[in-house]
């Protein structure tokens, strides 16, 4: 067996983010879990700081809460015994991607203490973008 090194870029991961394809939508996890099974891993900048966030078992936690908060029109999550474990922007991202929550939303914005604008309050499509431009600002610096 040979030595099986991968090279990733942050266009790798965003266009798995990013597929509109329906099977890729539901294997993305797995995509992006396999993307660093190698046995050594050349990385950008932000490919590292995306990857040391990566966190199964948080990732489990925002399922829990999709499901359980999903038609929630008040912040309840706030006050679940799960939301302190959270705390992986990388996650986040994922989420956002994936099944995009108010959970998802007010982390990313108490995590890198955004500013929302009064014309943005309680816009949920551009609330998402937001959040997820910011977060791949974040890991840029």
């Amino acid at each position: 067996m040979g030595f099986h090194k991968r090279y990733i870029h942050k266009d790798n991961i965003l266009n798995i983010l990013n597929s509109d394809d329906d099977v890729a939508s539901i294997t993305r996890d797995i995509t992006i879990d396999r993307l660093f099974n190698a046995d050594a891993l050349i990385m950008d900048k932000w490919v590292n700081s995306f990857y040391e966030g990566l966190n199964p078992e948080e990732r489990k936690i925002r399922e829990y809460f999709y499901e359980k908060y999903l038609f929630y029109s008040l912040h309840e999550f706030l006050k679940d015994e799960e939301y302190p474990k959270l705390k992986s922007l990388s996650e986040a991202l994922i989420s956002l991607h994936r099944n995009p929550s108010w959970v998802d939303i007010i982390f990313t914005v108490e995590k890198l203490k955004l500013t929302i604008k009064l014309d943005e309050s309680g816009r949920f499509d551009s609330l998402i973008k937001k959040c997820i431009n910011a977060i791949i600002d974040h890991f840029e610096n």
